[in-house]
């Protein structure tokens, strides 16, 4: 074997072995480990994990003092998690506002969605599929945009015009 051929081979083993040893030390997360989804939303505020009536597991937080859940979607008796929804909402005495302003700012967001319940309350959501793992960094990123959105969301659609 020709000595660059062998220090090119040698190189690229080192460079595939770095590589998966960096890969293996970043923590990774699933909806399954709802204690994982909660170290991420505690870095944003106040967060804390109960269960809902189903005996689902959720998460109430605040960020920038606003207020939202982390629901669990895809559950099997409580475990096994495949997804979660963030969301907040705004209740009656907030701006009302039309089918065709939510429509606006849907037209123009990723990763967000607004909509007007069945009572007439708005509110804004996000879906993060976790049924295979992603890494921690991932998912705080996730949490970085719904947090910069519901706040945008809050601020420029949302707050009384005086």
């Amino acid at each position: 074997m020709h000595k660059y051929a062998l220090i090119a081979l040698l190189c690229g083993l080192f460079i595939l072995s770095a590589t998966s040893i960096a890969f293996a030390q970043e923590k990774l997360v699933t909806a399954d480990d709802p204690n994982s989804i909660l170290e991420v939303a505690k870095g944003y505020g106040r967060a804390s994990l109960s269960k809902d009536s189903q005996g689902d597991p959720w998460i109430e937080g605040k960020m920038d003092g606003l207020v939202y859940n982390i629901f669990f979607y895809g559950c099997k008796n409580g475990i096994n998690c495949e997804s979660i929804q963030l969301e907040t909402g705004w209740g009656k005495d907030a701006k009302k506002l039309s089918l065709d302003e939510i429509n606006e700012w849907n037209s123009k967001k990723l990763f967000v969605r607004s909509m007007i319940n069945k009572n007439g309350l708005v509110r804004l959501h996000m879906e993060i599929l976790l049924r295979f793992e992603v890494t921690e960094k991932n998912l705080d990123a996730c949490f970085d945009v719904w947090r910069a959105l519901m706040k945008e969301f809050h601020n420029t659609v949302m707050v009384k015009n005086p």
